[in-house]
């Protein structure tokens, strides 16, 4: 008694393929997520590193984070939201949040996020819809 197995094969792999190829690309789109994240974490230290600087101005050092954004993660200057706080050691706000009010010993808190949807690799991701957002803070010196 011989057992028919022809196309047991392709039976096998059309109920496999689907499976593994969905785990290879949620793999890969975490790892997007992850390089997102880690991308804006350095915009977010190089935008504070910046507004650390004396006579940076808050236009100066939003540029240079969303700028960064740009050149790394391959969105617009629109797609970049970016937020900088600053408060006084005792914990109050600076005037305006501007930096040209800062002394030294307050800390600057930089924020930057943008919408997963902007860096995603797949136009239909699991992360549509949420926000990476990364924050850095120094103090003024």
């Amino acid at each position: 008694m011989k057992k028919d197995r022809r196309g047991a094969a392709a039976i096998e792999t059309a109920l496999c393929l689907p499976i593994m190829l969905l785990f290879v690309f949620a793999v890969m789109e975490f790892g997007q997520a992850l390089l997102g994240q880690h991308l804006l974490a350095n915009a977010a230290r190089l935008a504070a590193r910046e507004a650390m600087l004396d006579n940076s101005t808050n236009l100066k050092v939003e540029q240079t984070a969303k700028q960064f954004c740009v050149e790394s993660l391959g969105v617009t200057l629109d797609d970049v939201n970016f937020t900088i706080e600053l408060e006084t050691e005792t914990g109050q706000s600076v005037e305006d949040n501007s930096l040209e009010n800062a002394t030294a010993g307050d800390r600057c808190t930089v924020t930057v996020s943008v919408d997963y949807d902007h860096i995603s690799l797949f136009p239909a991701s699991f992360m549509n819809g949420r926000h990476i957002s990364k924050s850095y803070t120094l103090e003024h010196e």
